[in-house]
């Protein structure tokens, strides 16, 4: 499973969702493209797949960095690093996701938006800590906001992961915040 999901994203960012083949994922990872059935049902399930499994990866690092913070700006600042951090790491990923997480079957996609809007819970929280006259919606708000400077950012420096282009980025979401 994990072979097919790590050959199927680059494809999948290439080359886009719609015209990646079970064919040619198999092909990627040496089998025959029946052979996928027995890992997952269709290719939008290697897709879901693989942002469940990013998606957990993130969950995971979001948890282990708010570990020890000491107060709201703290926080905000271990999940702005560990979410540039995601972002350069899992950059093909998060650009397929992006793209087709709507065009997926209910059934897909609702435990990635219930994911998706748990990590943004805990932004949210940690936001309003740290600016008490931000309610509910505007701290929401603020936090979309802010993974769209990365994503945009990103994309301008072409997801070249050095520490400088993180820095650069990581600023720019804290502009965001308005911290």
């Amino acid at each position: 499973r994990a072979e097919i999901l790590a050959a199927a994203v680059p494809l999948f960012e290439r080359d886009g969702f719609a015209t990646v083949t079970n064919g040619r994922i198999a092909e990627a990872v040496g089998l025959v493209p029946s052979a996928l059935y027995r890992y997952f049902p269709g290719k939008a399930d290697i897709l879901a797949a693989a942002c469940l499994q990013a998606a957990g990866l993130l969950a995971q690092a979001v948890d282990h960095n708010l570990r020890g913070t000491t107060g709201p700006h703290d926080a905000l600042s271990a999940l702005t690093a560990t979410y540039v951090a995601y972002s350069f790491e899992h950059s093909a990923l998060n650009s397929v996701a992006n793209a087709e997480i709507a065009g997926l079957p209910d059934g897909l996609r609702r435990p990635l938006v219930a994911a998706q809007r748990e990590h943004i819970a805990v932004w949210e929280q940690h936001l309003r800590q740290a600016r008490p006259n931000l309610d509910a919606r505007q701290a929401r708000v603020l936090v979309h906001a802010g993974f769209g400077v990365v994503v945009e950012a990103g994309r301008r420096l072409r997801w070249a992961d050095r520490p400088e282009h993180r820095a650069a980025v990581a600023a720019l979401l804290v502009a965001a915040l308005g911290r």
